[in-house]
This record gives structure tokens, C-alpha cells and sequence, in this order.
């Protein structure tokens, strides 16, 4: 699902509500972006179970997954090592859990409540910090793809006039 079913009001609100009151969420799970064809935005799982075990009743598991994985030309993709990093964030016993760039926390449903039945998968897990870069290397980063830029348009502005175009 797209991640505004997580915190959209109105009727997904209290749809929300009524499943999360009902106690059938187990659990979130953040995606990366760019995971599917034909959309760009991260997406998210949501795992429903109709008999949850003790350990697990009166609350949900978030876990962001979206750090994990391989970046590709048109389309990310996740391989096996990143899902079962997920899967294993999502299983831990642990009410809080970070390892291997996956991040995890079991949520009571009173504490939803009290956000106003919000899943914002960033509401409950801290964001991490980015990679820091310095300035030299950005700078250098940055002229290195303003030069292929101007490559670029030099090459298309050519095959325009080839092409009676310009």
C-alpha cells in the first residue's frame, strides 16, 4: 500500500481505527522507494493476523526496511539478504530493534490511540542520519554532473539540427 493509508483522516481513519481497536494489525513494514513498476514512492506492507499470540496482542510491529536495498537504473530491488533482514527485524522478540540498516518497535495500541490512530512508520521510529559528505567531494560531484549535463545538451541539440529539428 502506499504509505497515506498509514495516516490519511476522514474514512481511512477510522478504518484504522476500527482494525487497530479490533486488534487484526500485526504489523508495518516500510518498503524502499522506487520498489515497483509504474510508481516512484516507497510503498509499505501491511500484515494482518485474525489470532495473534500473547506476545503480540494490544500492540503493532513497525519496522522501516526502506534502507535496504540495491539501487538499480529504472527500479530498485531488494535481494534475499535484504528481506530476510526485514523478516528478522519483524520477528525479533525485542520491543526495540536495529541492526543491519532495518530499524523495528512494537507500538501499544493505547500509545496509536493517543496519536489520533496515526501509523506513520516516522512517528514511532526515529529517523537515522544520512551519510555525512564533504563539501569538496559534493562540489566535485556536482561539476562532474553540471560537465555530463552539458554534454547532454550539446549531443541532443546536435541530432536536433541532423534531424532538420533546430
Amino acid at each position: 500500500m502506499p504509505h497515506g493509508v498509514l495516516f490519511r483522516g476522514g474514512a481511512e481513519q477510522r478504518i484504522r481505527q476500527c482494525v487497530i481497536e479490533a486488534d487484526l494489525l500485526q504489523a508495518i513494514v516500510g518498503l524502499p522507494p522506487n520498489l515497483f513498476y509504474s510508481t516512484t514512492i516507497p510503498a509499505c506492507l501491511l500484515i494482518f493476523c485474525a489470532t495473534k499470540d500473547g506476545a503480540s496482542r494490544g500492540g503493532i510491529r513497525i519496522v522501516d526496511g526502506s534502507r535496504r536495498f540495491a539501487k538499480g537504473r529504472n527500479q530498485n530491488r531488494m535481494s534475499d539478504a535484504d528481506v530476510e533482514a526485514v523478516l528478522i527485524a519483524a520477528q525479533a522478540e525485542d520491543s526495540d530493534y536495529e541492526d543491519h540498516n532495518v530499524s523495528a518497535r512494537s507500538v501499544s495500541i493505547s500509545q496509536i490511540a493517543d496519536n489520533g490512530w496515526d501509523l506513520s512508520i516516522s512517528r514511532y521510529l526515529a529517523p537515522t542520519e544520512g551519510t555525512a559528505l564533504d563539501v569538496a567531494t559534493a562540489l566535485a560531484q556536482y561539476q562532474a554532473a553540471q560537465a555530463d549535463l552539458a554534454l547532454a545538451q550539446e549531443e541532443f541539440l546536435q541530432r536536433l539540427k541532423a534531424a532538420d529539428y533546430a
